[in-house]
């Protein structure tokens, strides 16, 4: 279900508006008890007591309010109340801290928070900051082991495609493929799609296949066609006719996205003749959509039919 108020991005909705889509999940209990816990923070003398509070209450957050799903929240994204309500107390705390001091007092929590506390907290970094004074953070949490955290930077999260530069991008992307994420889920990649990027994923490509080691099957939307070598058209082309589902369906999609217009004229006589029954029906909804393109002589990006990258930071 969409929510009434997280139908868009995060940034401009105040903590009152996410303790009023809190108010709606919370029993009465916990509804008091997440005011007792702002109170604590809003009352403190100093930027340190507030810190202190804010640790103090966000460590009782799951226990205080549950782990069931926030019922109104964009669809396809899994926020539970106790992260939200870890979120509104951050919040909070940005209240009253002074904007030149914000990015140091929270690095300084985040550094003592433990990994469900650190993932709410780079999942809402969009949220928290109004610049790029969290790279900190970011950077940081692109540099762990935890897959987990990692993950909760990497996959549907706007801040890395709004304030990484080119490199950090570029290796952010790497790594999820590393770890056998999904980078279909990584926020404004069509954006950055490079030489450079669609190098390094070329580069991996056949270094799985010298090795005799599975290819990543999401590792095509990291390419441009037009930027790839010769030898690296064949392996792209050899991928979009193979047997896989997977392959068949991301490197049609890579197309769809970034344009196909480069492709040369035998792949539209062999994609025109791949009508088939053993196809996904999204394999054959993305050939029709190539094919429809290219016959009206145009690139339509296929993600404003699907919404492929354009999802809800929430």
């Amino acid at each position: 279900m969409h929510s009434r108020r997280f139908d868009t991005p995060l940034s401009p909705f105040s903590p009152d508006a996410l303790q009023s889509e809190l108010a709606v999940a919370l029993t009465p209990e916990a509804r008091i008890w997440l005011q007792v816990a702002r109170d604590k923070i809003l009352g403190t003398q100093s930027v340190e007591d507030a810190v202190s509070a804010l640790l103090l209450t966000s460590a009782m957050a799951r226990r205080k309010l549950g782990e069931q799903a926030l019922p109104y929240q964009p669809e396809g994204t899994d926020w539970q109340v106790d992260q939200a309500g870890r979120l509104l107390l951050l919040l909070t705390l940005r209240t009253i801290v002074p904007a030149a001091n914000w990015s140091d007092v929270l690095f300084s929590a985040y550094r003592q928070f433990d990994e469900n506390e650190k993932i709410v907290v780079v999942r809402a970094l969009d949220w928290l900051s109004s610049h790029h004074e969290l790279n900190r953070i970011a950077h940081e949490t692109a540099r762990t082991n935890d897959v987990n955290l990692f993950a909760a930077l990497a996959l549907n999260n706007a801040y890395p495609v709004k304030y990484f530069n080119e490199r950090a991008f570029h290796q952010l992307v790497l790594k999820a493929l590393f770890l056998d994420l999904n980078i279909e889920s990584v926020r404004g990649l069509p954006l950055r799609q490079s030489a450079e990027l669609t190098q390094l994923c070329a580069d991996l490509v056949q270094e799985r296949l010298l090795a005799e080691r599975e290819v990543p099957e999401s590792v095509w939307l990291g390419m441009r066609f037009r930027y790839l070598s010769d030898s690296g058209k064949d392996t792209y082309m050899g991928f979009v006719f193979s047997e896989s589902d997977a392959h068949q369906y991301y490197t049609l999609l890579a197309l769809a996205n970034n344009g196909a217009q480069d492709c040369p004229d035998p792949f539209w006589q062999r994609l025109s003749a791949r009508h088939s029954s053993s196809l996904t029906s999204e394999v054959q909804q993305l050939i029709d959509h190539l094919l429809t393109s290219s016959r009206f002589g145009h690139s339509q990006s296929f993600s404003s039919l699907t919404g492929y990258f354009n999802h809800d930071i929430f």
